[in-house]
C-alpha cells in the first residue's frame, strides 16, 4: 500500500469536518479516502480538547517539536559552557583534551562548536601518534 502525505490544511479540513458532528468520523474518512484510525490520531492530535478548547494546529505542532529541539540544543550547549570556562582561554590541544574527557556526556559536533574548533581537527587530534596520552 502507497503511503501517502497530507497537508497541514487537509488535515485541519479533516479535523473541522468530523467535529462538525453532522456524520460520524467513518463516515467523514470514508468520504476524504482515509483511513478512520488516522482521522481519530489527528483529532487527537489537532482538535478540541475534551474541556473544550482548542488544541495545537498541525503547523503549532511542528513548531513546538522545533523550539523543544531548539531548547535542547541551547541546555547542552549552557552545559557544556558550565563544565567548561577555563578552556576557553586556553590553546587548542587543552579544548581537545576537554572534548576527550567529555566525550560520552556530550555531543562532539556541540562541544567543538561551543569552544570555537573544529570537529574534524578533533578528530585528527585524537589519531595523532604524537599527541601525549595523558592529553
Amino acid at each position: 500500500m502507497e503511503r501517502r502525505l497530507h497537508s497541514n490544511e487537509f488535515k485541519e479540513n479533516a479535523v473541522r469536518l468530523a467535529q462538525k458532528g453532522d456524520v460520524s468520523v467513518s463516515q467523514v474518512a470514508n468520504e476524504l479516502g482515509i483511513n478512520p484510525s488516522l482521522l481519530h490520531k489527528w483529532l487527537r492530535q489537532f482538535g478540541a480538547k475534551s474541556d473544550g478548547s482548542k488544541s495545537v494546529t498541525p503547523d503549532e505542532h511542528s513548531e513546538l517539536i522545533r523550539l523543544r529541539r531548539e531548547l535542547k540544543c541551547t541546555q547542552e550547549e549552557c552545559e557544556i559552557l558550565k563544565k567548561s570556562p577555563e578552556y576557553l582561554l586556553e590553546g587548542t590541544a587543552v579544548r581537545y583534551s576537554f572534548i576527550k574527557t567529555n566525550m560520552r556526556q556530550f555531543h562532539v559536533s556541540v562541544m567543538c562548536s561551543v569552544l570555537k574548533v573544529s570537529s574534524s581537527g578533533f578528530y585528527n587530534w585524537l589519531k595523532d601518534p604524537r599527541r601525549s596520552p595523558q592529553t
